[in-house]
């Protein structure tokens, strides 16, 4: 039985795999409020190991079939590419659900041509196998010919889009792990301007706190907040970033979310996500 595909609630995309942080800084005095989502894990009953529940997952699945969106003129239906097989192995069966779902946009905005394509680009690169790397197709074939315990491994990306404005388009990108051992997830996010098509990198661009500096030190004093007493925390991570090296998306009421790939700020491995006053509405 294959495992549940990794869509999003809505438009936030929240991934429910993991705790994330979620933070809303006030711009006048700097000051913070946190929430903590922790990761809700079963022990499967049958085979003993971890399962999480994702409750908001089997609410979204399936957006290739549902209905296109249209918000401001733009409308939205969603492409899956579906590589997944059932590896059978000399001692077990491992079920592989590989998918990648990515966003269309069709309206007249100039640049939905442009943004379509790199879209598209984002999703041929999640099958694209480094070289001196194992595919999780290439992992299942050895691990079903060493184990006797059949089991379903899962590796499903796909994008949402997360805000539509008159001038700018957010995508959230999400990827999801899962081959035997710890889980993991990472939160992309992609905003791109609708008339010109090109990606907009700069996240002082749409926060309302403007200096850099300013804003690494808000993002900085969250990340503190969002900390269990003695976890490992590093920076450093965020002192080294320019304005254009974040991970961000913009979310549907103008809010910037800063993301953050496991272990890259702090111990724990899952992703982590902050909420940043926008300058847009």
């Amino acid at each position: 039985m294959k495992l549940k595909n990794i869509i999003p609630v809505a438009v936030a995309c929240m991934v429910a795999f993991a705790p994330v942080a979620d933070t809303t800084v006030n711009a006048q005095d700097n000051t913070t409020t946190v929430t903590v989502t922790q990761e809700n894990t079963n022990k499967n009953n049958n085979t003993g190991e971890n399962t999480t529940n994702n409750n908001t997952s089997n609410q979204e699945s399936n957006k290739e079939n549902q209905k296109p969106k249209k918000i401001n003129g733009i409308k939205i239906r969603y492409k899956k590419t579906d590589k997944s097989e059932v590896v059978k192995g000399s001692k077990s069966t491992i079920d592989v659900n590989y998918v990648y779902e990515r966003v269309v946009l069709k309206g007249k905005q100039t640049g939905l041509k442009k943004i379509n394509k790199q879209l598209k680009k984002y999703s041929n690169n999640f099958f694209v196998v480094p070289n001196g790397q194992e595919s999780i197709i290439d992992l299942a074939k050895v691990i079903s010919n060493e184990r006797t315990e059949n089991d379903t491994y899962e590796y499903s990306a796909g994008q949402t889009v997360s805000y539509v404005g008159k001038k700018y388009v957010s995508i959230c990108e999400f990827s999801y792990w899962y081959a035997g051992g710890v889980h993991n997830t990472i939160v992309k996010g992609h905003t791109f301007n609708l008339k010109t098509g090109k990606e907009v990198k700069k996240i002082t661009k749409f926060t309302k706190v403007k200096n850099l500096d300013r804003l690494k030190k808000g993002i900085k004093k969250k990340v503190e907040k969002s900390l269990v007493e003695g976890e490992p925390y590093y920076p450093e991570a965020i002192d080294k970033k320019k304005a254009t090296d974040f991970d961000f998306y913009i979310d549907e009421d103008g809010s910037v979310k800063v993301c953050f790939e496991p272990y890259e700020v702090a111990s724990g491995g899952w992703f982590r996500e902050y909420k940043l006053k926008g300058s847009l509405k």
